[in-house]
């Protein structure tokens, strides 16, 4: 199974739901993360090799840019691996049943996960974001 980082955003019935499934999944609010930063969360996720899933597309967009175009600028050889960033909507839009089903499928999929920003809609479902640090999507 899977593991997981919640955003202290995410509905605590999201973490039970996926638990159930039997995924190993923390959030920010029982690591005592409330307060902490965008950035931190994710190296947190990063570090214990679970996926983020949040509801702040801005922010994690950003995030994911500067994690996919910093080594390169840097000279590195190869990218740091974060487990992906997965950017779901917030209730009431969607419910956290909704939200485990999509997660469920995009992990039955498989599909790439490492170091990429999905996002996910009810009416569209699952989107990745380019890969490539230099396409032009990212610049959006």
């Amino acid at each position: 199974m899977a593991g997981f980082q919640l955003d202290q955003n995410v509905p605590i019935q999201l973490r039970a739901l996926l638990r159930a499934g039997g995924h190993d999944v923390v959030d920010a609010r029982e690591q005592g993360l409330t307060r902490a930063s965008d950035a931190d969360l994710l190296l947190e996720a990063a570090l214990a090799g679970r996926m983020m899933i949040t509801h702040d597309l801005d922010d994690f967009r950003l995030l994911q840019r500067a994690w996919r175009r910093w080594p390169v600028a840097w000279g590195m050889s190869s990218l740091p691996a974060h487990a992906g960033i997965l950017i779901v909507p917030q209730p009431p839009r969607v419910t956290p049943i909704a939200l485990a089903r999509a997660i469920e499928e995009l992990l039955v999929a498989s599909m790439p996960l490492a170091n990429r920003l999905w996002r996910w809609e009810p009416t569209t479902g699952w989107s990745v974001e380019p890969t490539r640090p230099d396409e032009s999507a990212l610049d959006q």
